[in-house]
């Protein structure tokens, strides 16, 4: 199953490792660094940009994608992110949202 995990924090990092195992990974994240680490530790895609913008997502292949989990710091950017994905063809989206 080809996954997008948007966030490279503690959250989308530790989804990362749990879901290589089994599926295809790719991780969007704004900050160069951490994209650049996930990529060196596991064997997964990195795309360097927002995850709620549309031109980052199509570069990820959300077309494609059967899910996307968003696990950023942010519940506004986690909602926005999902729904963008859903708009532009992923099959499912999960958002993370700490304050209901």
């Amino acid at each position: 199953m080809q996954i997008i995990v948007v966030g490279a924090g503690k959250v989308g990092t530790s989804l990362t490792a749990q879901l290589i195992r089994e599926h295809r990974v790719t991780v969007i994240d704004q900050e160069p660094r951490l994209i650049e680490n996930i990529i060196n530790v596991y064997d997964v895609m990195g795309v360097c940009g927002n995850g709620a913008d549309c031109e980052t997502l199509e570069e990820a292949a959300v077309d494609k994608a059967e899910l996307v989990v968003a696990a950023t710091g942010s519940d506004e950017m986690n909602m926005l992110c999902c729904f963008f994905a859903r708009k532009m063809g992923a099959k499912h989206t999960i958002a993370r949202v700490r304050n209901p």
